[in-house]
């Protein structure tokens, strides 16, 4: 079950992650990959047959967005071992994001001490899985303070 209580958390950190966008001239991936090359997880994600994104590190750095030669590296390294083909495709854009978790790695869910304000954050690697839910959650608590006319 995911936290609804917003007393007492630690406190949000931001997990810094690099990806690499490619562009490749005959279709080289046509699903998703997910897998670990010497120790460095990667993945790959087609968008169409001649666009996909290599990701993503996974970094404590604080708020640092600048795009690492070490992260390329070691994405590419892996995407190509993997994929030979992608030895001849064009780097499109070399991404930094930067992915709000909780100090426990648990999502943070609730209403905020501000009223009407819900809060829901801290999800990490997770925030794709966990959307859903969040989205049923947070839905739920809307309309619930809604008709009770408790939302400003």
């Amino acid at each position: 079950m995911l936290p609804t209580d917003l007393s007492g958390h630690d406190g949000i950190r931001p997990v810094k992650g690099e990806l690499i966008d490619l562009e490749v001239a005959a279709p080289a991936v046509h699903a998703m990959i997910r897998t670990r090359v010497d120790r460095v997880p990667v993945y790959l994600v087609p968008h169409d047959d001649h666009h996909l994104t290599v990701g993503a590190t996974s970094e404590q750095v604080g708020a640092d967005t600048n795009p690492t030669v070490r992260a390329a590296h070691d994405l590419l390294v892996a995407a190509t071992t993997v994929v030979p083909e992608l030895r001849d495709a064009a780097i499109v854009a070399h991404r930094v994001g930067l992915r709000p978790a909780m100090t426990d790695n648990r999502p943070l869910l609730g209403s905020s001490p501000r009223p009407g304000l819900t809060v829901a954050t801290g999800h990490y690697r997770h925030g794709f899985l966990l959307a859903p839910l969040t989205a049923e959650i947070v839905g739920d608590r809307v309309v619930h303070a809604l008709s009770q006319g408790d939302l400003s």
